[in-house]
């Protein structure tokens, strides 16, 4: 055995770690790209160092509206649209205007619910808003669902809220009408 150099490890030759220099990341955006494929788009993962309670308390806040109308508040037609995205309607006719209509209506369909926008027809500017009750009768007694719709708060600076009564039964309500102030 004299003369003979006993073989090294693969780990102690040079060319090893510099090929792991240069293949380990390639290695690595392969990997983390085949996960990031494979998960649901709708998928979220959940801190695993914070508590169940502050989780559930968190969904507990998320935004359970479908129209966000305060941030809809003083925008015209057009600033609206912009937000909502293509309404529902047609726009008045000349025939229409020449006859004396002054104001319009559009209408936003969101995860079917609706949002009524009134505005005037000169200058496009909001006249009021209407979100309406989704029960199958047309009414509704409950005012706080109409609110959570349009993230709505009754005491808001910013708008009125009028409740719409309905004709055979004054506690009953065909939706909400917001005003901008």
């Amino acid at each position: 055995m004299d003369g003979i150099k006993p073989k090294k490890p693969i780990w102690k030759k040079w060319w090893f770690w510099i090929g792991l220099f240069f293949i380990l990341p390639f290695v690595s955006l392969l990997i983390m790209g085949s996960v990031g494929q494979s998960l649901p788009e709708d998928t979220t993962i959940k801190p695993t160092n914070a508590p169940q309670a502050v989780i559930t308390q968190a969904l507990n806040q998320a935004p359970k509206y479908v129209f966000n109308v305060p941030s809809l508040v003083g925008k015209d037609l057009d600033g609206v649209i912009s937000v909502l995205g293509t309404p529902e309607g047609q726009d008045p006719t000349a025939e229409q205007i020449r006859l004396g209509a002054k104001e319009w209506d559009k209408t936003f369909v969101k995860d079917g619910k609706e949002l009524m926008a009134t505005y005037t027809i000169s200058d496009r500017k909001i006249v009021d808003f209407f979100i309406s009750s989704e029960d199958p009768s047309g009414a509704t007694k409950d005012k706080s669902y109409l609110l959570e719709i349009g993230n709505l708060n009754e005491n808001d600076s910013r708008y009125k809220v009028e409740f719409v009564k309905t004709l055979k039964d004054p506690s009953l309500f065909t939706g909400v009408k917001i005003m901008p102030q």
